[in-house]
């Protein structure tokens, strides 16, 4: 669990084979999860497709290769 208040940036950082992308893709909507994802108090899974879209917006993902 963690959380990240307005105006902070997190660094997923790790071991290859840990996780961080896979969380990172969850956050973005790119793979399907069990549990709860909350991004701005609202559970992704509750959110319809333009909800899920604004949602977007406010996650940023940088891939190594592109």
């Amino acid at each position: 669990t963690f959380s990240i208040a307005p105006n902070e940036t997190l660094a997923l950082v790790g071991e290859s084979g840990c996780g961080k992308s896979t969380t990172a893709k969850a956050l973005a909507g790119l793979v399907p999860y069990s549990g709860d994802i909350a991004v701005g108090g609202r559970n992704l899974s509750g959110l319809g497709r333009d909800e899920r879209k604004a949602v977007r917006r406010d996650v940023q993902m940088i891939f190594q290769d592109p």
